[in-house]
């Protein structure tokens, strides 16, 4: 069998997306609805941080809206099959009259779509908090979208160097890829994110022990540009490995296991 074929994967992208419909609206209502509360908690001041000015009110708001969005990015792969509520339902999927590559990318396209469903919701929830505000007499509300974009702009986020945000997004596709191994290496995929995220943090407690206490790992302005260029090449090539390893265990996710797919 071809391993692509864009009108068989068209076909198949139409059936999945149509099969994980119900997923798709569960999860936008989950969203809005506990980013509708929390914004209205906070813009309301019925939950109060810091004080009763503008900051205090959209700040935790802020800090929600691009929280949802930024983990999303980095586990999102490790719950692309979550939607599959049983073994059976993986093994139909895997009998669909399409090559695995097909399949695993569609099941991956799903988080793009998935994305796009939170950044509605939270633009809806948004809505809902700006609209309540004014009813209630406080015209001094904002949307928490513009008061983010001038918090950025403060910040001068705009003017951050390309070796800053190459490291970003480098680390974004590192982080990203692990937990696209995850979500196909472990069986569960309910708790696929869990073992991911205890694996990374107790790598991270071993490897800070081990390291000497001067050795700090970050991005140094210091550091000569091909050396950056070599450890930025590395990442993104352990990323391709984990992509691929993802892939692999997507293959063998019809063999008899109980707890990964290897």
């Amino acid at each position: 069998m071809i391993q692509f074929n864009i009108h068989r994967f068209g076909r198949l992208a139409k059936w999945t997306f149509s099969f994980d419909k119900t997923y798709y609206i569960k999860s936008f209502l989950q969203i809005f609805v506990m980013a509708a509360l929390m914004f209205v908690a906070f813009t309301t001041r019925f939950f109060t941080l810091t004080g009763a000015n503008l900051p205090s009110r959209y700040a935790p708001c802020a800090a929600i809206f691009m929280g949802v969005l930024a983990v999303h990015l980095m586990i999102g792969p490790a719950v692309m099959f979550y939607s599959f509520k049983n073994r059976r339902e993986d093994q139909n999927y895997m009998m669909l009259p399409a090559s695995n590559l097909e399949k695993y990318l569609v099941r991956y396209a799903g988080l793009i779509i998935m994305f796009f469903i939170y950044a509605v919701a939270l633009l809806a929830s948004d809505l809902v908090q700006y609209l309540l505000n004014i009813m209630i007499g406080k015209y001094d509300t904002v949307f928490v979208l513009s008061y983010l974009a001038d918090r950025m702009q403060q910040a001068s986020i705009p003017y951050f160097s390309t070796r800053e945000l190459v490291a970003v997004a480098v680390t974004l596709v590192w982080l990203n890829s692990l937990y696209a191994l995850g979500g196909t290496f472990f069986r569960s995929h309910k708790y696929a994110w869990v073992f991911v995220t205890l694996i990374i943090i107790l790598a991270a407690m071993l490897m800070a022990w081990m390291l000497p206490k001067d050795n700090v790992m970050a991005l140094d302005a210091d550091n000569p540009l091909h050396v950056i260029i070599i450890g930025d090449a590395i990442y993104v090539a352990w990323a391709m490995l984990n992509y691929w390893l993802a892939y692999r265990c997507f293959c063998r996710s019809q063999v008899i296991g109980k707890f990964i797919n290897w």
